[in-house]
């Protein structure tokens, strides 16, 4: 039908006026402990699976290293 047309140019319309998102700046890997994330890194470095002007970061340490630093942190917040 002529109404179905319509929506489905619509919704071509849409799509064609959508941006693209920005191209992404680097990489960021993260996990529990830091050591699947360091060695995903290493894997994703050597396995170039990325443009190799594109920087790959992990968490040293992981997720647990990173709240033990904050934790850290407000405490020496809280005993100035």
């Amino acid at each position: 039908s002529n109404h179905d047309n319509s929506s489905k140019q619509s919704i071509i319309d849409a799509k064609k006026k959508k941006k693209k998102p920005p191209p992404p700046q680097g990489i960021a890997m993260f996990c529990t402990g830091g050591i699947r994330c360091e060695k995903a890194t290493s894997y994703a470095i050597q396995s170039k699976l990325f443009p190799k002007e594109l920087p790959i970061y992990h968490l040293e340490g992981g997720i647990l290293a990173y709240l033990d630093h904050v934790a850290a942190k407000k405490e020496d917040e809280n005993e100035v």
